[in-house]
Order: C-alpha cells, then sequence, then structure tokens
C-alpha cells in the first residue's frame, strides 16, 4: 500500500512557550524600566540594580521568545509543505488506478490545481536576512530594508493562509468524489483568514492578536493533519 504516513507537526510546546516568554518579556521590561527609572530619581543604588537586572532578564526573555516564534512560524510552512506533497502523491496514484477515463481527468485536474502552491522558504530566510541588515544600517537606509523585510514575512503569511485553503478545499472535494457524501466528511479544522485584516488586527491589539494567531493557527494546522492522515487511510482502504 502507498506510505503516505510521514507528516511534520508544528511543535505545540514550542509555540505556547514562544507566547509565555513574548508575554513576560514586554511585561517584565516595563516592570524593569519603571523600576529602574524610579530608582534613579530616588538616588537608590539598590533599587536601580534590581529595576536594570529586571530589565536585562526581561529582554532576554523576550528574545528568546521572538526566536522561538520564527521557529514555529518556519514549522508552519514545513507542515504544510509536507501534507501538500502528500496530497499530490494521493492524487498520483489515484489517476494511476483510476476506473476511468472520466475519473482520471477528475484527478488530473485536481493535481493541477496544486501546481505552483507551497509555502516559499525563500520568503521566510529573505525576512531574516533582511530583518538583520536593517538593524545594522543607519537612518532612512536601514528603515527601508526595514520595510522590505515587512513586506517578506507578510507575503510568507499570505501564502500559508492561501495553501491552508487550498489543501482543505480539494480534501473536502476528493473525499466526497471517493467515499461519497457521507456525515463523517472532515470538518475544515483551519479558519479562512486574510492577511490584510490579520495585520490590521495585529496592529488594533499591539501585537496581542499575533500571539493569539501563533496559538491558534498551530492548533488548527496539527489538527488537521491528524484528520488528513485519517482521511487518506480511509481513502486507500477503499482502493486497496
Amino acid at each position: 500500500m502507498l506510505d503516505l504516513s510521514v507528516e511534520k507537526r508544528v511543535n505545540s510546546n514550542l509555540a505556547v512557550a514562544s507566547v509565555v516568554l513574548s508575554i513576560v518579556g514586554i511585561l517584565g521590561t516595563a516592570i524593569g524600566f519603571f523600576g529602574f527609572m524610579g530608582a534613579l530619581m530616588a538616588a537608590s543604588p539598590l533599587g536601580a540594580v534590581g529595576g536594570g537586572g529586571i530589565l536585562l532578564i526581561s529582554l532576554l526573555l523576550g528574545v528568546i521568545g521572538t526566536v522561538l516564534q520564527l521557529v514555529v512560524v518556519y514549522q508552519w510552512g514545513g507542515a504544510l509543505n509536507t501534507n501538500l506533497a502528500n496530497l499530490r502523491l494521493l492524487l498520483s496514484h489515484l489517476i494511476a488506478h483510476a476506473g476511468d477515463e472520466t475519473e482520471r481527468v477528475n484527478y488530473q485536474n485536481g493535481l493541477d490545481l496544486l501546481a505552483g502552491m507551497g509555502v516559499s522558504t525563500v520568503l521566510f530566510w529573505g525576512y531574516i536576512l533582511l530583518h538583520l541588515v536593517s538593524v545594522i544600517l543607519p537612518g532612512g537606509l536601514g528603515r527601508l530594508v526595514g520595510f522590505a523585510a515587512f513586506v517578506f514575512i507578510a507575503l510568507y503569511l499570505n501564502s500559508v493562509f492561501r495553501l491552508t485553503d487550498a489543501v482543505q478545499d480539494l480534501r473536502q472535494k476528493l473525499v466526497a468524489h471517493v467515499l461519497g457524501e457521507d456525515p463523517d466528511l472532515p470538518p475544515k479544522r483551519i479558519r479562512h483568514r486574510n492577511l490584510f485584516l490579520s495585520l490590521v488586527f495585529m496592529v488594533l491589539t499591539l501585537g496581542i492578536y499575533w500571539l493569539f494567531l501563533l496559538y491558534n493557527l498551530t492548533a488548527e494546522i496539527n489538527a488537521y493533519l491528524d484528520d488528513d492522515q485519517a482521511v487518506r487511510r480511509r481513502i486507500l482502504e477503499d482502493l486497496a
């Protein structure tokens, strides 16, 4: 039997840790900063040391949280690309074992829809590189490179959102065609998301929506992968 069991999961523990560390880092930085400044104004060396220590530790936790966020975001693309490859393998298998020409054409059309789809890691690494360069470059040039980095990560997120919609839509049609319409059709685990609205929510909530998205999308992708493995087994068993 065709083996389509290999899937890459997004590490949900990393997602939780990144959110917690980011929140602690932000709150701790605020507490440490105001504590440090208050101690300076009160001419309290001990208070300044304590406030400065909290500030440094919080900044370090924030940096660690940011790194973990980037790892999770990168894993989104890896998990979806692996799932996409499995879907292509399944469709190729169905084409090879199609009962008639109509079925073969239908499966081929599904495979054609996936052509050119995928989450580009070039966009992710481009963001990392441009962001690091923007920190080094001074003034307006640094801001310009920083904006380019923002465009890269926005395009990466958009490709993630588009791919989740595409693979779920095709899976629903494939299951209905092969197994027939029944109440056991898997639900769409990953919600449809619009890049522009997501960016607006991130700005309006001062980044809180991003932390919510980081955890929620991770959970949704993993739930979808669990469902998809079960669906592929049913399809292959039905064809056996």
